[in-house]
């Protein structure tokens, strides 16, 4: 008897979808972004999340036209002395309502950062600290490397840490790795915080304009237990500056672009596209074979469909072999899910083994039951 197709189709469909090809899962909101776009007046906050939280820039913080990739729009110059060169944001509910999060902005270091331009050494890339006893929220910052032979954090050498003010103590880590060498170019950074006490519960990142993002260092734990995040006292929301120390000069000496918070934790491929969209002179995104800007199952179908191929089917997004081949399913399946803000990595089909499973349940169909 041959087997009922309304039984065949069903697993013929799982089968698709196993090969393709899920989309990475969409969910985490982009809370808060400065982009500094604008010619005047504020920084304006095109996040998703209701209010708008608009940022004030200080005296000291001046529009320029120098951003990532040479784009077009523009970035803050902070590097002016003095405890004017910040940008503030208020007391939004939408970052004081915020358990667990991811941060990301782009810096450009002109020149050292001094002791007494960071009194405590504190660099505030992203801050939204209180002055009480435990800090109450967090704050991101620049500091001297782990050599320990530097006492500023300089435009070749810096590392980063992170404080939450918690509900039980104030909590810490610092990368265990430094980010070196940059020389004064435009550099990604983001860090990301689980929002629990528990083990491994933060991560740093960095990226720049040629480098993908990768984790800076090991996975951390926070000193002694905060107990989450507690941001019952109020404070500023802020870049270059932090409420528990509002005179003192906290901001980087150079240049500050595109400030997001988002309220989940970003994977590598979800944090690689937010640098990628940054960077318009990027035309080429390897494994995006029809050029539609995002790497997904139709790149995987026109690789399958001319592998052994000239390679110029590809668009100039392979390997560069110039045969269609398994190089450039590699760079395909590495670059999953990149053009799109994902929180975590999808699903890859193998190159070979799945596909035959396939095709073998495909012929299911044909056989007959002898008797």
């Amino acid at each position: 008897m041959r087997l009922s197709m309304a039984r065949t189709l069903p697993l013929l469909g799982v089968c698709v979808l196993s090969l393709g090809l899920t989309q990475p899962t969409l969910g985490q909101s982009l809370v808060l972004q400065w982009a500094f776009d604008e010619e005047s007046g504020d920084a304006l906050d095109t996040g998703a999340v209701s209010p708008t939280a608009n940022g004030t820039l200080g005296s000291g913080a001046v529009r320029s036209t120098d951003t990532p990739g040479g784009g077009p729009g523009g970035s803050i110059d902070l590097s002016a002395t003095g405890s004017d060169s910040n940008v503030l944001g208020g007391d939004p509910l939408k970052v004081n309502s915020l358990e667990k999060f991811t941060l990301s902005t782009w810096i450009k270091m002109t020149g050292d950062n001094s002791l007494d331009q960071g009194g405590s050494n504190n660099v505030r890339l992203m801050s939204r600290q209180a002055g009480n006893s435990f800090f109450d929220g967090f704050t991101w910052n620049l500091n001297p490397p782990n050599d320990g032979e530097a006492t500023t954090s300089s435009p070749d050498d810096f590392r980063m840490g992170m404080f939450i003010g918690g509900q039980n103590d104030f909590g810490f880590a610092f990368a265990d790795a430094d980010v070196e060498g940059q020389g004064g170019e435009w550099t990604f950074l983001a860090v990301s915080y689980d929002g629990t006490s528990a083990e491994n519960n933060m991560k740093f990142f960095w990226g720049g304009e040629d480098t993908p993002v990768t984790q800076l260092g090991s996975t951390l734990t926070t000193s002694n237990d905060p107990g989450g995040l507690f941001n019952e006292t109020p404070a500023d929301f802020a870049i270059g500056y932090t409420t528990a120390a509002p005179t003192a000069d906290v901001s980087i000496a150079g240049l500050q672009d595109d400030v997001r918070v988002y309220d989940d934790l970003l994977d590598l491929a979800a944090l690689d596209a937010v640098r990628l969209e940054n960077l318009p002179s990027v035309s080429v995104l390897l494994g995006d074979f029809n050029s539609d800007t995002v790497v997904d199952a139709a790149d995987y179908t026109l690789w399958r469909d001319n592998d052994g191929a000239d390679e110029s089917v590809l668009n100039g997004a392979g390997d560069g072999s110039g045969t269609v081949d398994l190089g450039d399913y590699t760079a395909w399946a590495a670059n999953y899910g990149a053009g799109q803000v994902a929180l975590s990595s999808a699903s890859v089909p193998e190159a070979t083994t799945l596909s035959l499973a396939c095709l073998t349940l495909a012929g299911v169909g044909g056989m007959r039951r002898r008797a």
